[in-house]
């Protein structure tokens, strides 16, 4: 889960017309109250109030009296609940507001080592909001590829489609579960989890002197001008720029 954007209300709002975006965005609410639009679909809101917005759905919000929220704009978010846009309540110690406000003071900082504290706790939020939904997304056969993906990543021989052609099931119908439960394809996932890695190793190349090249190949990629391009792909940077 990458994160695109954070930003809050910069002062109290009355209304904020109906807009969309590419990208999923969580919004909490965290001042006043009022009513949420998505679509046509409309909920009340109220401090500590959690919307997980749909991209591409046009959404505003509109108050008799005033609110102020907080958002983070991820490109990518398996759905934590049976909803079209699940809804949630932040906890009595405001669990989720508290890693938002850090994320937003991270965010702005712009740095590398910051911004990848800032990826750390919109996954936090995700994995807080799925343990609110009470959904229990398990499946042994998608669990297994899962560890195989992470345990091989490094290797740049290493194939989605061997661990897939060899799994007890249907390649295709592993491929599909993994997607439900994953939001991503497995090839997908694995191209995550090596630019994840290659991050926190370029992050310590100071340390370890490291060349990018060097990196690139214990990330799984034997070309550095191909695994630059997927990372600026995924990252927004190249790796010289993230370090």
């Amino acid at each position: 889960m990458y994160v695109n954007l954070v930003g809050t209300s910069p002062y109290r709002l009355h209304d904020f017309g109906m807009h969309s975006h590419d990208q999923w965005e969580i919004i909490l609410n965290f001042e006043g109250e009022g009513i949420a639009m998505t679509g046509d679909l409309s909920c009340p809101f109220r401090p500590g109030t959690i919307i997980c917005q749909p991209p591409g759905i046009p959404h505003g919000k509109v108050s008799s009296s005033y609110f102020k929220d907080i958002f983070i704009q991820v490109d990518h978010f398996v759905l934590p609940g049976p909803m079209a846009v699940p809804v949630f309540s932040d906890d009595e110690t405001k669990s989720v507001e508290t890693l938002m406000f850090m994320a937003l003071r991270y965010y702005h900082r712009k740095d590398a080592h910051h911004l990848a504290i800032v990826h750390s706790l919109a996954e936090t939020i995700y994995h807080l909001l799925l343990s609110w939904s009470g959904i229990k997304q398990k499946n042994e056969y998608v669990d297994q590829l899962k560890n195989e993906i992470i345990e091989n990543m490094s290797d740049p021989e290493y194939q989605v489609g061997t661990s897939l052609a060899k799994a007890p099931v249907c390649s295709d119908h592993l491929r599909r579960s993994f997607k439900k439960l994953t939001g991503e394809t497995p090839v997908a996932y694995l191209t995550r989890m090596r630019i994840e890695y290659a991050c926190k190793l370029l992050l310590q190349r100071k340390d370890t002197g490291l060349s990018v090249a060097q990196i690139a190949l214990m990330s799984g990629y034997y070309d550095a001008h191909y695994f630059a391009r997927v990372f600026r792909s995924l990252v927004g940077m190249t790796p010289t720029e993230y370090t």
